[in-house]
C-alpha cells in the first residue's frame, strides 16, 4: 500500500505537470469576498497582454483577465468584484491559467 501512495503523490503530480504549459504553472488564484487574486509564483515574468482565465466551481463563475502591466514573479494583481453577488468569506483556492 505504501508502495503506491508513493507512486501516486511521485509519479502523477509530475503527469500532470508534464501536460501542463510552464506559464501556465506559473500563475496562483484565490478568492477572498467578491475579488480574485493571481499571484506569479514563477520565475518568469508574465507579459503585457497575457490572458488569464479563472474558474470557481463550486460557485459556477469564470472568467478571463488582460494583463495591462507585465506581473513579475510573486507580485499580485487583484480582479475587485469579479465574483459579483456571490461574497466568499475566507480566502479560497480557484483555478487558473493562461489563454490564448
Amino acid at each position: 500500500m505504501r508502495a503506491l501512495v508513493a507512486i501516486m503523490t511521485t509519479v502523477l503530480p509530475a503527469m500532470a505537470a508534464a501536460e501542463t504549459p510552464i506559464l501556465a504553472r506559473a500563475v496562483a488564484c484565490s478568492v477572498a469576498g467578491y475579488d480574485v487574486i493571481f499571484q506569479n509564483v514563477g520565475s518568469e515574468t508574465l507579459p503585457v497582454d497575457a490572458v488569464l482565465t479563472w474558474s470557481v466551481p463550486f460557485v459556477r463563475l469564470k472568467g478571463e483577465h488582460v494583463l495591462e502591466a507585465a506581473l513579475e514573479p510573486q507580485q499580485r494583481v487583484f480582479l475587485t468584484g469579479a465574483l459579483v453577488s456571490t461574497y466568499l468569506g475566507r480566502p479560497k483556492p480557484c483555478e487558473a491559467g493562461l489563454g490564448q
